[in-house]
């Protein structure tokens, strides 16, 4: 069976540690990053499973 992936993309290193916390035994690979176009690099590449992402984010939101 294939690895679950998730990439988190949120500003709020709090949320990084609560999702990490929470789905730690859930998931195999949670991907972080804090910053919106790095997230748009990271999601090309590693093609996660599910992207969790923030709305409000400085610089570009999650909606664009």
């Amino acid at each position: 069976m294939a690895e679950t992936t998730i990439l988190l993309i949120d500003d709020d290193q709090t949320i990084h540690e609560e999702v990490d916390t929470i789905l730690e035994d859930v998931v195999e690979r949670i991907l972080h990053t804090q910053r919106p176009d790095e997230g748009i690099r990271m999601a090309l590449r590693h093609r996660p499973d599910v992207i969790l992402l923030d709305i409000n984010m400085p610089g570009m939101d999650g909606l664009k």
